[in-house]
């Protein structure tokens, strides 16, 4: 799957219900991070709300880059998102409202879903990859359909 066709559109990769769904209402903000370029989302709710942003892996060499630094994580569990080979990763144990979740769309290429979860009581705090894997399986169904 080329991702090259969104290159400056990464936050156009969501569809607002889809958002919504996680309590965003606002746009994502575009900017440049380390492994590519990025869209923050932040959640309406600060206190118990979700952020998160999806990143492009360009600068990294896609999952290449992600598995190189494989040992650099506590917590590091390769899978699949919709077909895709992925990764879960987080630099502590993944228990405490954090988590990554990189997908491979070709090689050399791919996306990262980084989430942050604020509510200590839902019970997603303590499973944050499966919140990031849900959202990197809605990238991966808008890029299929072409957003």
């Amino acid at each position: 799957m080329d991702l090259s066709k969104f290159s400056g559109s990464e936050c156009e990769l969501l569809k607002s219900d889809q958002l919504s769904s996680f309590g965003i209402s606002k746009a994502g903000t575009p900017d440049q991070g380390t492994t590519g370029a990025q869209c923050e989302y932040k959640a309406d709710d600060r206190v118990r709300g979700l952020n998160f942003t999806l990143s492009t892996l360009e600068k990294i060499n896609g999952l290449d880059g992600i598995y190189q630094k494989k040992d650099s994580y506590p917590v590091f569990r390769p899978g699949e998102v919709t077909g895709y080979p992925s990764v879960n990763f987080d630099g502590t144990n993944a228990s405490q409202g954090d988590c990554s979740t990189a997908v491979g769309t070709a090689k050399g290429a791919g996306f990262m879903i980084q989430v942050n979860l604020h509510d200590r009581s839902s019970a997603e705090y303590t499973s944050p990859c499966n919140v990031s894997s849900q959202i990197a399986g809605l990238v991966v169904s808008n890029l299929k359909g072409g957003r």
